[in-house]
């Protein structure tokens, strides 16, 4: 069975055949540098797609990074946040700040601190995610998952793109585009491992 390294090896290698034609074909059905530059940059998911169905594997090296890469990455919006927000964050501390403070639904309240609870939870105990995903090449090596995934993350970002300014021809690129090279990348996985043949 083939492990991290063949996983990554053959993304890498797909993906180094993908990039330019996706750029390639993009700038020329476009005529738009930063399209292209999208699907340049998409490539990269083509690798992430080609590690994802091992982040099941309590052990694994996609599963480590992760959790390294998410940590690192909470730790940077909760410094972003701190920045950003320090004058108010100090006013709240003295008390001053009730006529600036933003009002949230208590609702949303209770789905965020119950989402932050489940978040630590999991992260804290070493089989955290096993619970969720209970066996290796089990949900995360079927490829009817990543497409439920693929669908969802481009319904996401074509909500979105407006939403960031983008074009509407560049809502649309992203939202098919970058899902699909992802899940390129995932059946790259899916036939190393004989999930697909």
């Amino acid at each position: 069975m083939p492990g991290y390294d063949e996983h990554v090896g053959a993304a890498k290698m797909v993906a180094m055949l993908v990039a330019p034609l996706i750029t390639g074909l993009t700038y020329v059905l476009t005529e738009d540098p930063w399209l292209a530059a999208v699907g340049l940059c998409g490539s990269g998911l083509v690798v992430l797609g080609g590690m994802a169905p091992d982040l099941d594997s309590n052990s694994s090296i996609p599963r480590r990074r992760l959790v390294g890469a998410v940590s690192s990455l909470l730790v940077l919006v909760i410094g972003v946040f701190v920045g950003r927000y320090w004058e108010l964050l100090v006013a709240v501390v003295e008390g001053s700040a009730s006529d600036r403070l933003p009002t949230v639904p208590p609702e949303l309240l209770v789905v965020l601190l119950v989402a932050a609870a489940v978040t630590i939870v999991l992260a804290k105990t070493d089989d955290g995610l096993q619970a969720l995903i209970p066996a290796h090449r089990g949900l995360l090596h079927e490829l009817a998952f990543w497409v439920g995934v693929g669908a969802a993350c481009g319904s996401g970002l074509y909500v979105l793109g407006p939403v960031v300014g983008l074009s509407p021809t560049a809502t649309l690129y992203s939202a098919i585009v970058l899902p699909a090279l992802f899940l390129f990348g995932v059946s790259v996985h899916l036939v190393q491992d004989g999930e697909i043949v």
